[in-house]
């Protein structure tokens, strides 16, 4: 497999497309032809320079998908590739960019260190422990605190996803326009659970609720919001329910169920040639399996283990957002390419906007992870950081909702 790998990259380098494609299937072959596949190396070197070396190949396995996330290095920055091989195959049946890297060690213009300071903690339970770090303004006390929940997958706490730190940024700066903020490790990222234990309350609420509740002890909290990111922001109306947060922003929150969400992505997928036919069609049966709540308890279905679908089951997002009695706001990118603008953020306002207390954004040029983009997913900013945009937002809406 490696070997293939090797072969099809060389054969990118020397623009040698034609036999690129040779290592595909035949189904992705019809979806990604060599004439894509040479114009989308060409914007990418003209982008990041030219390509010089392989510099590592990570391991993703999604029974019965064999996942390589190759990082390409380029003069002028980095690219990962994912290659997809399918029931021992050996020829290729997925090729995805994922996002083009971009260094974010650099903090963004709007963090300023002199007026915060940071406290490590830890959250969660006795069982589990999770390792925290809470932002504390050195402001006069009490100022507003949040706590940031992760969207799907094992998360650090700066919600690292290739080069992006989204939460440290959406931490920091708002540390430093006076709101407190508590990031944790998320629990998948620190234990190996076993599928029986992947259900919603211990991948996600049980450690949030605990941290809400945590941060809202402290003599220099006044009040606590969640902040709720992608699945996070799913389950922030549920987290709010069960804690003593006095409010929430949900963040790219799908107002669907989640399942109709994720083979919407992969239909996506299959559009770019990214899935196969015949994978696509296995998907959309692993999708009928959870709307009719047919399934083995052994299993994983969408990529999710059995027991995380049967958890999340009988939770509706926009009824029990719509239960609660505090204040709530949602946000979202217009170019956010996995929840969608018309099936979810509008379903969340016409669903939600009689209700006292909830108000809502849609950022025009900003992704999933509210860094800015232009109509051909490119950043205009060297590091590719959250959006001062959603930082001034959120700060002015924790500092005056009451």
């Amino acid at each position: 497999m490696n070997q293939i790998i090797d072969n099809f990259v060389t054969s990118l380098k020397q623009h040698q497309f034609d036999t690129a494609e040779r290592y595909f299937t035949d189904d992705l072959a019809e979806a990604y032809p060599s004439s894509k596949l040479e114009s989308d190396w060409i914007r990418l070197t003209e982008t990041l320079g030219e390509f010089n070396s392989v510099e590592t190949v990570r391991t993703q396995d999604a029974d019965p998908y064999q996942i390589r996330n190759v990082e390409l290095q380029f003069d002028d920055g980095q690219q990962t590739l994912r290659i997809v091989f399918s029931g021992g195959d050996e020829s290729i049946s997925g090729l995805q960019y994922i996002s083009q890297q971009r260094g974010t060690t650099v903090l963004p213009e709007y963090v300023d260190e002199s007026r915060f300071s940071c406290e490590q903690v830890v959250v969660g339970s006795d069982e589990y422990p999770l390792s925290g770090e809470i932002a504390l303004p050195t402001a006069e006390e009490p100022y507003p605190g949040v706590v940031l929940v992760h969207g799907s997958g094992p998360h650090d706490m700066d919600c690292s996803l290739e080069s992006y730190k989204p939460f440290r940024d959406l931490g920091y700066g708002l540390a430093s326009q006076t709101i407190g903020t508590l990031r944790y490790n998320k629990r998948t990222y620190s234990y190996d659970l076993n599928e029986n234990e992947c259900t919603v309350d211990n991948l996600v609420l049980d450690d949030a609720v605990n941290a809400v509740n945590q941060i809202a002890n402290r003599k220099d909290i006044s009040e606590v919001f969640v902040i709720g990111h992608s699945l996070g922001g799913m389950l922030a109306p549920a987290i709010i329910r069960r804690s003593n947060a006095q409010g929430g922003i949900l963040l790219a929150a799908n107002a669907r169920r989640l399942e109709d969400v994720v083979i919407d992505q992969y239909r996506t997928l299959a559009d770019e040639g990214a899935v196969d036919a015949s994978q696509l069609r296995s998907l959309e049966g692993e999708y009928q399996q959870i709307r009719n709540r047919d399934w083995n308890d052994d299993v994983e279905l969408l990529e999710f283990p059995v027991s995380f679908w049967d958890s999340l089951s009988d939770y509706e997002p926009v009824q029990t957002a719509s239960d609660l009695n505090v204040p709530v706001r949602i946000a979202q990118g217009k170019r956010d390419a996995q929840i969608s603008t018309e099936k979810d953020f509008e379903v969340w306002k016409s669903e939600l906007k009689s209700e006292d207390g909830v108000s809502f954004r849609l950022f025009d040029d900003l992704n999933h992870l509210f860094v800015e983009e232009d109509e051909n997913g490119h950043s205009g900013q060297p590091q590719a950081n959250v959006a001062d945009d959603l930082i001034q937002w959120v700060s002015n809406w924790c500092t005056t909702v009451r």
